[in-house]
This record gives C-alpha cells, sequence and structure tokens, in this order.
C-alpha cells in the first residue's frame, strides 16, 4: 500500500486534487475535515473538550459546534488556533490511522492540511502540496464557506505560505484555475516530475522549471529559477520576439519586472562582472564576452542560458550578494568559479565560506566525450583528478 499525503492552504484545491487520483488510480480517499467534523458531533469526547475550551459562545441553537464561530476566533488569533489544533491532533490522527488500517486499495490519500503540523507526513510515502494564489484562495473560500473578504483573508493569512511546501512536499502541484492539473498528476504517479530532496519541478500557466529548496529557505530576500524545454532562450537574434515572451512568463510566475532582465552575450570565458551600476539589457555591447554576473541590488535579474554547460548559482545570505555563472568546459578550465568568488570577495566583502553555491542540472558524464588534448588539459592543470594522483 502507497499513502499520499495531500496537503495546502484553504482554497488551493487539496479535495481536486485527491479526487483527480482517486479517479486515475481508484485510491482510498481520506478527509481530515471530514473526519474532524464528524468527531465534533455533539456529545462526543472531541466536542466536549472543544466547548470546555472555548466555551459555550460557539454553539448553535441546537447545540451544535457552530463552525464559522470558532472559525473567526482561531484565525484570528495564533494562540486560540494552537489550542484548537492540540484537540483536533489527539482526535483526528488515530482516527485516519484507523482508516488507513481498514483500506483496501493500493493508494490512500491522507487529505489534511495540518499534514506536517500534526506528524501525518511520517507516516505518507510522498507528500503533495497543493499551491495556489493567495487571491485565488481568498475568492475560492469565499464562493466554498459562504464568508467575507475578511474572513476568508485572515484564515488563509494565519496558514502556511506556498514556500513552505515547496521546501517540505515531495511535490507541488499548481491549481489555479487555468493549470493544467491532471498532466501535473500523472507526472507525479508515472516518475515524470522532477522533484527531489533537493529540487521542486514546477509547472506554471504552460511552462516549467525548476527551483532549489535551499535557495527558497531565503525566498524573501532572492528569486529564482532554473527553466526546462519547451522554454528556450537561445539565438536572441534571431527569435528575439519568442525569447522576450518567454522572459515575460517566467518573470511574470516569479513576479519581477522583465524590464530589469540582465543578460550577456556569453563566450566561455572566464569574466564575471558586477552590475550594481549597470543599465539592463539584453546582450548589450558592454555585455560581450562575458559568462557571469553578480550583484547585491533586489531589482536586477542575471540572466544566463545553458545547454549542457554547468550553471552555477552563488548566494550570500550575509551581505545578500547573488551570483549567475556560466561553466562549461572552458570556462571550468579557466576557472571561472575562483573569478567569480574573487569578484564577489572584492566588491562586497563578502566571506567565501558564506556562500551557498548551487549546480543546476547539466550534461551527464556518460553522454560527454571529449577528445585526449581536452582530458590532457584538465589533468595538467588540475592534478588531483588524474587517476594515477
Amino acid at each position: 500500500m502507497k499513502t499520499i499525503g495531500i496537503t495546502g492552504i484553504s482554497g488551493a484545491g487539496k479535495t481536486t486534487i485527491s479526487d483527480q487520483i482517486c479517479k486515475l488510480k481508484n485510491a482510498k480517499h481520506i478527509n481530515a475535515d471530514k473526519i474532524a467534523r464528524d468527531l465534533t458531533k455533539r456529545g462526543t469526547k472531541y466536542y466536549n473538550d472543544i466547548i470546555e475550551e472555548f466555551g459555550k459562545e460557539i454553539l448553535k441553537e441546537n447545540q451544535e459546534i457552530d463552525r464559522k464561530k470558532l472559525a473567526n476566533i482561531v484565525f484570528s488569533d495564533e494562540k486560540e488556533k494552537e489550542r484548537l489544533d492540540k484537540i483536533t491532533y489527539k482526535y483526528t490522527v488515530p482516527a485516519i490511522k484507523q482508516e488507513i488500517k481498514k483500506a483496501d486499495s493500493d493508494i490512500v490519500i491522507i487529505d489534511a492540511p495540518l499534514l506536517f503540523e500534526a506528524g501525518l507526513n511520517k507516516i505518507c510515502d510522498i507528500t503533495i502540496g497543493v499551491i495556489a494564489e493567495k487571491e485565488t484562495c481568498i475568492k475560492r473560500v469565499m464562493r466554498r464557506d459562504g464568508i467575507n473578504e475578511k474572513s476568508a483573508y485572515d484564515r488563509i493569512s494565519s496558514q502556511k505560505n506556498p514556500t513552505f511546501f515547496k521546501i517540505n512536499c515531495s511535490y507541488c502541484v499548481y491549481n489555479e484555475d487555468n493549470s493544467d492539473i491532471k498532466t501535473q498528476i500523472v507526472d507525479i504517479l508515472e516518475g515524470r516530475n522532477l522533484s527531489n530532496k533537493n529540487v521542486i519541478h514546477v509547472y506554471d500557466n504552460g511552462f516549467e522549471y525548476l527551483q532549489f529548496r535551499e535557495f527558497l529557505k531565503y525566498e524573501d530576500k532572492i528569486k529564482h529559477c532554473y527553466t526546462l524545454k519547451p522554454l528556450d532562450f537561445g539565438k536572441f537574434q534571431i527569435r528575439k520576439n519568442e525569447v522576450l515572451d518567454s522572459y515575460k512568463k517566467v518573470c511574470k510566475s516569479l513576479k519581477l519586472d522583465e524590464k530589469n532582465i540582465y543578460k550577456p552575450l556569453q563566450s566561455h570565458t572566464n569574466v564575471v562582472k558586477s552590475v550594481d551600476y549597470e543599465d539592463p539589457g539584453i546582450h548589450k555591447d558592454n555585455f560581450k564576452n562575458i559568462d557571469g554576473f553578480v550583484t547585491n541590488k533586489k531589482d536586477k535579474i542575471l540572466a544566463l542560458t545553458f545547454a549542457d554547460c554547468n550553471c552555477l548559482y552563488l548566494y550570500d545570505p550575509v551581505k545578500n550578494v547573488i551570483g549567475n555563472i556560466h561553466a562549461g568546459w572552458r570556462g571550468t578550465h579557466k576557472e571561472i568559479a575562483r573569478e567569480a568568488i574573487k569578484v564577489i570577495k572584492e566588491e562586497y566583502e563578502t566571506e567565501p565560506k558564506d556562500l551557498i553555491c548551487i549546480m543546476a542540472p547539466s550534461i551527464k558524464k556518460c553522454c560527454f566525450e571529449v577528445d585526449e588534448d581536452v582530458k590532457d588539459m584538465f589533468y595538467d592543470k588540475f592534478q588531483y583528478t588524474r587517476k594515477d594522483k
């Protein structure tokens, strides 16, 4: 039996995703919210504990719990929410585990907004975070629960933000109104989604990119992505409008301004340039023969193009400096990574020990062949790489 945990904020569409998986794989759907509602019926232990904690003021005339009143209390005060969550876990977690034991399906889905907080992620084989824009979630919650905008806003603002799910979940599904939900789910179930312990694979409005979980920890300071096909940023002079349109899509997804893009004309050098006081642009004359940009200015977008070469992302969280470096075999032989660190240290007084370096996907060694002259160049310069040393 495979257990899949589905989580996300209110209105993101957890139940929509769960139902889709059930249709595709005939899975058993365990809805944590439904279990909680059933357990809070009048006279149950869960019911009595809630009344004891929050008072009879949250009851309707028929003495059942008024869920809207309770929601108004807990979603406007974090401490009140923690009190309710503690009671909820006490009763719902054992009930969910019992439902799993009774399941006769190959796949069981735990649909739970507080999957991680309740510790239920520990009994899941994989976890899927469902993500949608905050404005989208607010509208959905207002429509679903019949509440006003402020109540919906307070409820969603009290929950985890999308970055939490990108960092912690095995996979994420983007559930905007125009998202191709089925494609995302099928890719996850059939192993075509590229997410792993270091990377989250993002599908957004018909295109895809990777984000690195380590950098997502600093998303309030930096934005980043590594785009995938069919987006293509090569041959700018030939396909200028198409390339610019691709940049617009990415910037819209990351909420960036495409007017702030800095794109060098790369030529496998070891030249790294600070663009703190440069005007933005793509392939400008003063950006020729440059294979790396660095900056500590928040409004600058460092955009480079890669085929089979290494992409090196650099970030100093102390000085808030970023770098984007193109390192093919020629640049690597010329020690462009060392040059980049040297520039960052000289320009911003960064301590190299503070730098976080991430290598994006590149060609595998099984597919990358070089002639003897290139091999000898590297062996001569980097003696420690020789097999006979």
